[in-house]
C-alpha cells in the first residue's frame, strides 16, 4: 500500500488514527493536527500545524477513507504556507467555540518527513510519533498523563495495530463492520453489559 513513499504511509497511518477516532467517538467529524511537512525551499514557514480534517461515514469502506484522506493531505500540504491564525479563525467558526479545543486533542507526525521540534510548545492528549526505518516502522504514543493512565494508552496503541493489520488485508470492509476490539475486551464488555449485547460492538467497534 505505501508503493515504497514515505508521503503515501503517511497517509496510510493518518487513515488508521481516523478510523481509531470514529470508532471510539462515533463522530463522523475528525480532525487531527499535523506538523508541516519538510521542503526543500528554504522558504519560512508561517505556521508549524496542519489540521487535517475528514469527514468519516460508517457505511464508507477503508479503500474509501484512505481515498478521502489522500484528498485532504494533498489540500493540506497545498496550503501549509496559509497564515496559522487566519486558518485557525477559519477552522474555529466553523467548529464553534465549544469545539476548538479539539484541534489540538490528537497529533500524528512521522518523522521522516517532518519535525517534532515544530509542536514542542503544544499541548495535546495524544501525540502518534511514527518513524520508518528500513523494513520496520517504529511506533510510540505519548499521551497526557493527567488526563489518561497507561492501560488506557496501551488500549489505543493495540487498537490502532488492529486497524493496520485491517488496512492490509480486508481494504474493502465497511467501517461499521470493522471490529476492532480483542476477543478478550469483547468479553469483558458483555460481562459488564450483563449479556445485554444488542448493536453495540457492530456501530462501535
Amino acid at each position: 500500500l505505501c508503493k515504497d513513499s514515505d508521503y503515501h504511509l503517511y497517509m496510510i497511518l493518518l487513515a488508521s488514527i481516523s478510523i481509531l477516532l470514529h470508532k471510539y467517538s462515533l463522530s463522523k467529524d475528525i480532525i487531527i493536527g499535523s506538523p508541516g511537512f519538510r521542503s526543500n525551499s528554504n522558504s519560512k514557514k508561517l505556521h508549524n500545524l496542519l489540521f487535517l480534517r475528514n469527514s468519516i461515514n460508517p457505511e464508507s469502506s477503508i479503500k474509501d477513507v484512505l481515498l478521502n484522506v489522500q484528498q485532504t493531505v494533498i489540500e493540506a500540504n497545498e496550503n501549509q504556507h496559509y497564515p496559522f491564525h487566519s486558518l485557525l479563525e477559519k477552522i474555529g467558526k466553523t467548529l464553534g467555540n465549544d469545539k476548538k479545543r479539539l484541534l489540538y486533542e490528537t497529533v500524528i507526525l512521522l518523522e521522516n518527513i517532518q519535525d517534532i521540534d515544530l509542536i514542542e510548545n503544544l499541548e495535546w492528549n495524544f501525540l502518534f510519533v511514527f518513524n520508518k526505518n528500513s523494513d520496520k516502522i517504529d511506533f510510540t504514543l505519548y499521551y497526557n498523563s493527567n488526563l489518561f493512565e497507561s492501560i488506557t494508552a496501551e488500549r489505543i496503541s493495540n487498537h490502532l495495530v488492529t486497524i493496520f493489520e485491517k488496512i492490509t488485508s480486508f481494504i474493502d470492509i465497511k467501517l461499521n463492520k470493522l471490529t476492532i476490539l480483542s476477543e478478550a475486551e469483547f468479553k469483558e464488555i458483555l460481562h459488564y453489559s450483563n449479556g445485554i449485547t444488542e448493536d453495540y460492538s457492530s456501530e462501535l467497534y
